[in-house]
């Protein structure tokens, strides 16, 4: 039917009565202006037209785009860096995961799994507080050390 991808059967059907209905009305007012006798064999032809052109404007109409703002707009949507950024910030995440203790890995999959800092600590026997703070100091300390061989590396 001419709903683009959205809505139940019954809405589609609804849309299809409508869109056969609103057919048979300009196919009624064409032949009323045209003086055709209403028992004339050109009646379904003509509908079939109608309502063929009909879905065919109602498909134009949904597959415009509309615009959703300035290019401003645009470029606060549009991700920083090339797909060859994305990969290998992607590649340095894992290595740095990897890095990190087997608590502090389970933690953080568990955080990006949508557990509270609460539910983890319960899982793990511990505090929330402790929990929390333990790991965001590994990650700290990691961090440091990554920085200062990046730091050496890039003197040497």
């Amino acid at each position: 039917m001419s709903v683009r991808g959205g809505g139940n059967t019954a809405d589609r059907i609804e849309h299809a009565v409508a869109d056969m209905e609103l057919s048979v009305a300009q196919a009624s007012r064409y032949l009323d202006r045209k003086g055709i006798p209403p028992d004339s064999e050109s009646q379904v032809g003509l509908l079939l037209v109608t309502f063929w052109r009909l879905l065919g404007r109602r498909r134009a109409k949904l597959s415009r785009l509309e615009p959703i703002g300035g290019i401003g707009d645009l470029s606060e949507r549009i991700p920083d860096g090339t797909w060859s950024n994305q990969i290998d910030s992607r590649l340095d995440r894992d290595k740095i995961v990897r890095l990190l203790s087997d608590k502090s890995r389970t933690i953080l999959a568990l955080r990006n799994a949508g557990y509270e800092w609460s539910d983890i600590a319960k899982l793990l026997n511990g505090s929330s507080t402790k929990i929390k703070g333990d790991f965001w100091r590994e990650v700290q300390q990691l961090r440091r050390r990554l920085t200062s061989r990046h730091k050496r590396g890039s003197n040497a």
